[in-house]
């Protein structure tokens, strides 16, 4: 949608609001006006009836203008869906699929936005960031999609769910569906077990096993389906799928979750940098390890070389306080608890060198890739999907699970400025010629085109 129609959305929006104030006043003065007589009170009653009538009509003309006005351009439309979307006062949730739909609009696609949000959720509809994003439960999707009949070019779902499914397969045929798998839809909870307390299984295991169950069922009509098209974002993201739901994958691409090159800037690092230390991440659960390069730091705390760091370490999630408590004696260690956007992010590598990003799981490592791209030497560990991105060559890549190695890794990194600059340039080659813009989204915008001219 161009900006123009969003202001002309907003001026509606606007005088509707306008309309309907002044018919609900016009409605109060008629009742107050009226006699106490009952010929009076049955003439009041008469034009209140009226004006509320008029109110509805004048919603419903609303309604329709709006929804002509949003009609899609003559190339045909594709309807992105998905379980999160940034706005709506969420702090955070899908930027990396905003970043897609971004791209999507630069390169001249017409595309908006369902967040489904629940089986139940109000409809909602606004923009964000010129983005037409639209919000509510499965049923308002149902009635979304049946008053836009036939708009859709394409249906393009992130995270799916098996609610969702049976409302867009009366919508779409199968041939008009593709698939981003991520990763913790399609696979089963026990490979994350160490995310959970003895306690929490207890209480709950019957709960995930259940989840786990519809999730591989879905998996095995949609993975083996040659109508469906399905991305993944790494080889072991399709790999695990396959494994935990014993389907076999028709009709996929592996693309990587793409990292922008134009919002992380590869700045050249000089030799000190690799004395300033970041590490930013989620603090929700154990397989983002962040207690891996915690531990680590107190225990390099007793090296010389510990009074030379500048260290930041900002997160946001119920482990940030527990787990960065220990760090707080530390004057040359900064602890900010607080989610961070991508511009907030980029000007964070700009100032410092090294990337802490440990790991026990990732599909594929989107945190790590942008500090590659910005020329930050990431310490992670070889699990997962996350020797798929790194090596030797462009990263310190550790022996899972172990403080210890990981902070024998830091120092050696830290004692060697000339590998530290090997390391730094060939992290942001490497994550350019895999996951720029030109081997992710550029791919994606390819094929979407190719569905939009067969439409």
């Amino acid at each position: 949608m161009n900006l123009d129609i969003e202001a002309l959305f907003r001026f509606l929006a606007a005088m509707e609001q306008r309309i309907l104030a002044a018919t609900q006043k016009s409605i109060t003065a008629g009742i107050s006006g009226a006699s106490a007589s009952a010929t009076g009170q049955k003439a009041a009653q008469v034009a209140v009836d009226g004006l509320q009538a008029r109110i509805s009509g004048l919603e419903a003309e609303m309604r329709a203008l709006k929804l002509a006005m949003s009609r899609p351009s003559a190339a045909g439309r594709l309807l992105l869906v998905t379980p999160f979307y940034p706005g709506n006062a969420k702090d955070f949730g899908g930027e990396f699929i905003h970043s897609r739909v971004k791209v999507y609009q630069d390169c001249g696609i017409d595309i908006h936005v369902f967040e489904v949000s629940g089986k139940s959720a109000t409809f909602t509809e606004g923009v964000h960031d010129g983005v037409m994003v639209y919000r509510g439960g499965v049923g308002a999707l149902d009635a979304f999609l049946q008053d836009r009949n036939g708009w859709h070019a394409s249906c393009l779902i992130h995270f799916v769910q098996s609610e969702m499914m049976p409302v867009l397969l009366k919508h779409f045929d199968e041939n008009k569906l593709v698939i981003w798998v991520h990763g913790y839809e399609a696979r089963d909870y026990r490979r994350l077990i160490f995310n959970f307390t003895a306690e929490y299984l207890e209480k709950n295991q019957h709960i995930l096993e259940a989840v786990t169950v519809q999730r591989m069922d879905l998996l095995r009509v949609l993975l083996p389906n040659p109508a469906i098209t399905k991305v993944f974002v790494s080889n072991f993201c399709r790999d695990v799928a396959e494994t935990d739901s014993g389907a076999k994958t028709e009709n996929y691409h592996i693309i990587h979750n793409v990292i922008d090159e134009e919002v992380f800037q590869y700045r050249r690092k000089t030799a000190s940098d690799r004395y300033k230390l970041l590490l930013i991440r989620a603090f929700t659960a154990r397989n983002y390890a962040n207690d891996i390069a915690i531990d680590a730091l107190r225990l390099i705390s007793t090296d010389p070389v510990f009074k030379r760091l500048e260290v930041h370490v900002q997160g946001f999630g119920p482990m940030f306080k527990e787990l960065t408590a220990p760090l707080l004696e530390f004057p040359n260690i900064k602890c900010v608890e607080a989610h961070a956007s991508q511009d907030e992010i980029a000007e964070l590598h700009s100032r410092h060198g090294v990337m802490l990003v440990p790991s026990r799981f990732d599909t594929q490592g989107v945190t790590l890739g942008e500090a590659m791209s910005s020329g930050l030497v990431p310490v992670t560990n070889a699990v997962a999907a996350i020797p798929e991105f790194v090596d030797d060559t462009c990263a310190v890549v550790c022996e899972p699970d172990s403080a210890e190695v990981y902070a024998q890794d830091l120092l050696a990194l830290l004692a060697d400025s000339k590998r530290y600059l090997r390391l730094s340039a060939a992290a942001a080659a490497r994550s350019r010629a895999q996951c720029g813009r030109e081997h992710t989204v550029q791919r994606e915008v390819a094929l979407l085109q190719q569905r939009l001219k067969r439409k």
